[in-house]
């Protein structure tokens, strides 16, 4: 897999939403999982979806302190797995 990985996040107050994205570029096109702390991530509040440009986005819906943790893009395919992880910590009121 010719990869180039990156991830960032980014907090919409306005949507309380908490975005990660991924951008992954690789042959042949892989599969993208999201972990936190190593678990697959499951649920409503999780939205998944692929952007343009190779980009891959995480939506958390209405985070807070629950959601601190090492979250994690993994791109797979046959011939490679490889991912990133970034550290969220959301402060409480």
């Amino acid at each position: 897999m010719k990869d180039k990985l990156f991830l960032i996040d980014t907090y919409r107050y306005s949507d309380r939403k908490l975005i990660l994205e991924c951008c992954v570029r690789a042959h042949p096109v892989p599969m993208i999982s999201w972990l936190k702390d190593g678990m697959i991530l499951q649920g409503e509040r999780y939205k998944q979806s692929c952007l343009d440009d190779h980009v891959y986005r995480l939506e958390i819906t209405d985070p807070d302190v629950t959601d601190n943790g090492q979250y994690t893009c993994r791109a797979t395919n046959e011939l490679h797995t490889e991912e990133i992880s970034h550290t969220v910590n959301i402060e409480g009121d």
